[in-house]
């Protein structure tokens, strides 16, 4: 039973890394620059809150019905 989990798991993990090489492509983005927009977006933030630099997650998302309009997420664990 804890294989099937771990198979669905595994499939919802492959189609996000797909689906951002798919959209950083699209919008001509290479890692190397999504990088360092991470590293950007880490130090503006961290002037404000203390971030933990280990659980950041940036992806871009490709809007529902649109072909051109993309959505940023920056999500960050902020330490007390």
């Amino acid at each position: 039973m804890l294989k099937i989990f771990k198979k669905n798991e595994t499939a919802g993990i492959a189609k996000e890394r797909l689906q951002a090489v798919l959209v950083t492509d699209r919008l001509h983005c290479s890692n190397a620059q999504m990088k360092e927009m991470e590293i950007d977006m880490f130090r503006s933030i961290n002037k404000y809150f203390a971030v933990t630099p280990s659980k950041i997650k940036t992806r871009i998302l490709q809007k529902d019905g649109t072909e051109d309009e993309y959505t940023l997420i920056f999500e960050a664990t902020i330490k007390r």
